[in-house]
C-alpha cells in the first residue's frame, strides 16, 4: 500500500492502490462498440446551457434550454439542432402580453416528457404550464394552449404506466396538481385534481417521486 515507500500509509497511497487496481482490470472496446459525439458548432459557446433532458421513446431527441434558445431539439446522435419550439423573441413576446409588461429574460424552470403521449412539458418564469405534443408522421407538431399557474412550479413528472395521461405538477405553494392530457382533446391540460400537502411559507414541494407495484 505505502506506494512511495515514505514508511506511511497516506490517502494518497489508498488512492493509487484503488487506480491500479482499477486500471488493470480495463479492457479495450472494438472501433465498432465506441460511437463518437461532437456537440453542434451551431451552438453559442458563450450561450451556455441550463437544463439538457434526453427524450426517450418516439421523439429519441436532446432537449436544451438556454438563454438564447429557450427550447429547442437536438438529434440524439448528432446534437445538431432539429426543431425550435420556443425561440427567445417568442418567449419575451408571449410573457410580456401575458404579463402585461416586460419582465426580463423567462428562463425554463422545469420540464417533463411522456414517451406514451409524445408530449413535452414545460414550465417557464412566466408563470404558465406549456406543453407540445412533438412531430408525428407527417412532421406536425401540435403546441397546447399555455395554462396560467397560482404559483411556480418546483417539479413536474409524467405519471408512468397506467396513468400515461397524467401529468403532477409540484410547486412553491405547496400543492402538487393533476393535469390530464387527451391526444383527441388539443386545447390545453386539464386540472383533474390537487392535493394541498404544504403551506405556502414551508417553501412548497421541491420534489416527488411514482412508487409503482
Amino acid at each position: 500500500i505505502d506506494s512511495d515507500g515514505d514508511g506511511l500509509v497516506s490517502w494518497e497511497d489508498l488512492y493509487t492502490l484503488a487506480t491500479d487496481a482499477a486500471g488493470s482490470k480495463l479492457r479495450p472496446l472494438p472501433s465498432d462498440c465506441v460511437a463518437p459525439y461532437a456537440f453542434s458548432r451551431s451552438i453559442l459557446r458563450t450561450d451556455n446551457i441550463t437544463i439538457a433532458r434526453y427524450l426517450g421513446g418516439e421523439a429519441n431527441k436532446v432537449l436544451v434550454s438556454s438563454r438564447h434558445r429557450p427550447l429547442e431539439l437536438l438529434d440524439a446522435l448528432t446534437f445538431r439542432p432539429v426543431q425550435t419550439l420556443l425561440s427567445r423573441p417568442q418567449l419575451r413576446k408571449l410573457t410580456e402580453n401575458f404579463l402585461g409588461a416586460s419582465t426580463g429574460e423567462a428562463s425554463l424552470l422545469a420540464c417533463a416528457y411522456s414517451e406514451q403521449l409524445n408530449t413535452l412539458f414545460a414550465f417557464f418564469s412566466d408563470l404558465r404550464l406549456h406543453a407540445w405534443l412533438l412531430a408525428d408522421a407527417n412532421g406536425r407538431t401540435h403546441t397546447y394552449r399555455p395554462l396560467p399557474c397560482r404559483f411556480r412550479v418546483s417539479q413536474m413528472r409524467a405519471a408512468p404506466g397506467y396513468k400515461a395521461g397524467r401529468l403532477f405538477v409540484g410547486d412553491r405553494g405547496g400543492s402538487l396538481t393533476v393535469y390530464e392530457i387527451n391526444k383527441q382533446h388539443l386545447d390545453e391540460p386539464l386540472a383533474v385534481d390537487t392535493f394541498h400537502l404544504h403551506d405556502a411559507t414551508a417553501g412548497g414541494i421541491s420534489n416527488f417521486c411514482f412508487i409503482t407495484p
